[in-house]
């Protein structure tokens, strides 16, 4: 037989512990929801972030070192321009299908071998120019 005040009491206590988990995430919410810079309370969210500008910085840093060498070896703005869509190009064709990889894949592995592979690239380039 069932004991029904015991599971009365079983039912509002876990009932209680919904409603507090609840009201913990609102106010989590509106603390990060409540400020342009609440989402980079969160550390994991932080660490992506300045990881991300980082990058981007060094992709930037990298465009500008391409230009820079090419326009040292060559005058033809045609070869620089060239140089600028071989660095954009690839990006431009494999941003598709490496969203749908990334979906597949585990996504911490993709980013690590395609963080690495940018980095290769960029020393690559800085032995060329140091070689020149």
């Amino acid at each position: 037989m069932i004991d029904l005040p015991r599971l009365g009491r079983s039912m509002a206590k876990r009932a209680k512990g919904a409603i507090q988990i609840k009201e913990r995430q609102s106010r989590n919410d509106s603390d990060v929801s409540g400020s342009v810079w609440g989402p980079l309370r969160e550390p994991i969210f932080r660490a992506l972030w300045i990881a991300s500008v980082a990058s981007n910085v060094g992709s930037w840093m990298q465009d500008v070192g391409e230009s820079w060498l090419m326009i040292s070896l060559t005058k033809s703005p045609i070869l620089v321009a060239l140089v600028e869509t071989a660095g954009s190009l690839p990006i431009f064709l494999l941003a598709l299908p490496a969203g749908a990889l990334a979906d597949v894949v585990d996504r911490r592995r993709l980013l690590l071998t395609t963080q690495s592979w940018m980095g290769a690239s960029a020393f690559q380039e800085m032995w060329v120019y140091v070689d020149c």
